[in-house]
């Protein structure tokens, strides 16, 4: 999803230092043979084409696969280091550091050359026990429709591959769920194989608070530190603080970290144990987490803190006197502030969803979707997309019309259809969307 952390980890994984933590600190030991480069993202960059350059190769007919895999060749010859690389004798004709279309030509009209060229790699780095990674993120910026998109991704895959037998070698594409299920990127024998080793970044309720208490634990004046020790042994005690590890990171207790119920204690010792003054109101533990998820139960971690951060500066300013670090009024102000970032956010990518949202400001829901496409209809939104020459991705089934727009704002986790088949907002997209709801939090104005 969206703000899930593909795109951290696409950068924290190219650093060694990380790397190192991640072995050492976490025990990803295989990570201690890997060198990783990106072979594509948001930011321009010679190491890739970009978006005119990857159209202007698909129209002089090259392969999607192809241009993928000249992209690696390129990045592997560029990046190895000099010990490895020494040991590689590649085709001297192959026009290294020339443009991507005379490249692109090479990889196609020397397909035995390549071969060796990648076997050449791979023995290279065996007999150094190393492994190059090749990382790729952002790949909505590869196409400005959904069909070219598709096809770039459906390249990179195939290319992925083509190379699964050069275990030395490896490629991570970073993807959104929307650019993955329910399409056709992965209409080729044996994708299969490929999806098997997928991995989705999941944010769990006890992951958001583990985050929450590392952020305190972590990025804390000393005095303010020591607080929140004292407060975590107070839930589990004790013995001594919490040491920092040999990278200087202190640790959350580990049974805190695993066990919710001694979380939600944690929790409710700054929050109080109610979201409001008695037992007949929600608690804070769960609350927070339900009003920021999407329709489809997702909670993107900077939502979370964002709403944890407005919440502690609401309290200080509106409540100094609370009995507790975060009031439950200020907690409602936090999700209107995550809800505001989390559109913002979701605008970046899909510019087209305050137009479409804009007409149904006032409305409350659960709504019938009748509704919904009257307002659509009587603004004419739904024309002024059509004809827009925006170069992002514009909605997916938007040739279908309303219904088809609906179905995507349903893909999205923006919408969600109710079992009595009217269409509800949940709140992390609501408020800021300006709708009501009876009893939710309010929209913001």
């Amino acid at each position: 999803m969206r703000g899930a952390g593909k795109t951290f980890w696409w950068r924290a994984i190219q650093h060694a230092e990380n790397r190192k933590y991640l072995v050492e600190g976490a025990a990803l030991f295989e990570l201690d043979r890997v060198d990783a480069w990106a072979c594509f993202g948001e930011q321009p960059d010679e190491a890739w084409p970009d978006r005119d350059e990857l159209a202007r190769l698909a129209d002089r007919g090259f392969a999607h696969r192809l241009v993928w895999k000249t992209v690696v060749l390129q990045r592997l010859w560029q990046t190895l280091p000099e010990e490895i690389g020494a040991q590689v004798k590649l085709p001297s004709e192959f026009p290294f550091a020339k443009r991507w279309e005379e490249q692109c030509r090479w990889v196609a009209e020397h397909p035995s050359e390549v071969k060796q060229a990648f076997i050449a790699f791979n023995e290279a780095l065996k007999r150094q026990d190393r492994q190059w990674m090749g990382l790729f993120d952002a790949l909505d910026r590869t196409a400005s429709s959904w069909r070219e998109m598709d096809q770039w991704i459906q390249g990179l895959l195939m290319c992925v591959q083509d190379l699964e037998h050069f275990y030395q070698i490896r490629l991570k594409c970073f993807l959104r769920t929307d650019q993955l299920e329910g399409r056709n990127v992965t209409d080729f024998p044996d994708s299969s194989k490929i999806l098997a080793r997928s991995i989705e970044l999941q944010w769990t309720r006890r992951d958001l608070y583990n985050l929450f208490w590392h952020y305190l634990l972590n990025f804390s004046l000393e005095e303010e530190r020591r607080a929140v020790e004292e407060l975590l042994f107070s839930v589990v005690p004790l013995a001594g603080r919490t040491l920092p590890d040999e990278f200087g990171v202190h640790r959350i207790p580990e049974k805190i970290a695993r066990e919710e119920e001694l979380q939600r204690k944690a929790f409710h010792e700054l929050t109080g144990p109610y979201m409001g003054t008695d037992h007949r109101k929600a608690y804070p533990y769960t609350w927070l987490v339900n009003h920021l998820s999407d329709a489809m139960g997702r909670v993107s971690p900077r939502s979370f803190i964002v709403a944890i951060r407005e919440a502690a500066k609401d309290t200080a300013e509106e409540h100094p006197d609370h009995d507790y670090a975060l009031h439950y009024n200020s907690i409602k102000k936090g999700v209107q502030q995550a809800s505001r970032r989390r559109v913002d956010e979701l605008a970046e990518d899909y510019p087209w969803i305050h137009q479409l949202m804009a007409p149904l400001e006032g409305l409350s829901v659960p709504v019938e979707f009748g509704e919904i496409e009257r307002r659509w209809l009587n603004d004419g939104v739904l024309d002024r997309l059509s004809a827009s020459k925006e170069e992002r991705l514009p909605p997916e089934h938007l040739e279908d019309g309303a219904q088809g727009v609906c179905e995507d704002l349903l893909n999205l986790g923006i919408f969600r259809q109710i079992r009595d088949g009217r269409i509800d907002l949940p709140d992390i997209y609501r408020v800021a969307f300006g709708l009501g709801r009876k009893g939710g939090v309010r929209p913001v104005k």
